[in-house]
């Protein structure tokens, strides 16, 4: 695979990585031009990994051919590029701690159990332990959502901005999970909390989430050929 030759701004990442689609969300969110080369994670191009040594994905490559790593460094990187186009990172100093911490302990906890259990998943104990811990985190999302707007639908309120970029990918895949590969099973919490229940139907139904999501299909698909993700017991 040649290089590209970087006329415009160059996404670089896989279809299957929640990474790449957050930063893919923010691009068509401001509704930026640019190319996205799909860069094969087992076997990356001489090319990616001379302009990048670190070789992860996703990167972001501008027009003067300089490198942007990592995720939401892009998402920063584009949120302030292109501000005048559409506001993606509130004004409010507080606000924006308040976003970035959402997504922190998303990751941290909910993204975190959820990989773990992908892992597991086909071990007696694995499914109790997951709604387990799984129903605790939510309970603890649903106070930080609580926080910033009791009616939502999106972290901040009505409007769609940085924290919900940063988890819309990950909710999405992980509600995909429960319901092709858990027979539709939902989290308690998702009953106890509506605040939740909404804020996840929200990001999951946002057109830039579900243009830029390679579809429940591939994504079943990926978990169980790529991943090696067992036929998961509800024990």
């Amino acid at each position: 695979m040649s290089s590209p030759d970087f006329k415009k701004l160059t996404l670089c990442g896989a279809l299957f990585c929640p990474y790449v689609q957050r930063t893919r969300i923010t691009l068509a969110e401001l509704g930026v031009d640019y190319d996205f080369v799909i860069i094969d994670a087992k076997n990356k191009p001489a090319w990616y990994l001379d302009m990048f040594p670190e070789g992860k994905i996703p990167c972001l490559i501008d027009e003067n051919e300089h490198v942007i790593p990592d995720s939401l460094t892009i998402v920063q990187y584009l949120c302030e590029r292109f501000a005048d186009t559409k506001a993606l990172i509130s004004n409010d100093l507080v606000k924006r701690a308040d976003s970035r911490y959402a997504i922190e302990f998303y990751g941290s906890s909910i993204g975190s159990d959820y990989n773990k259990y992908l892992n597991t998943c086909g071990e007696d104990g694995s499914f109790r332990h997951y709604k387990m811990v799984m129903n605790a985190h939510l309970l603890r999302l649903d106070q930080l959502l609580r926080a910033q707007s009791t009616t939502g639908p999106f972290f901040l309120g009505t409007e769609f901005t940085y924290a919900d970029i940063g988890m819309a990918s990950f909710v999405i895949r992980m509600l995909t999970f429960n319901k092709h590969m858990l027979d539709g099973f939902e989290f308690s919490a998702l009953e106890a909390c509506p605040r939740v229940a909404k804020f996840f139907e929200a990001l999951i139904s946002r057109p830039s989430v579900q243009e830029t999501f390679l579809g429940a299909e591939g994504y079943l698909t990926w978990l169980t050929n790529d991943h090696n993700v067992a036929n998961p017991t509800k024990k």
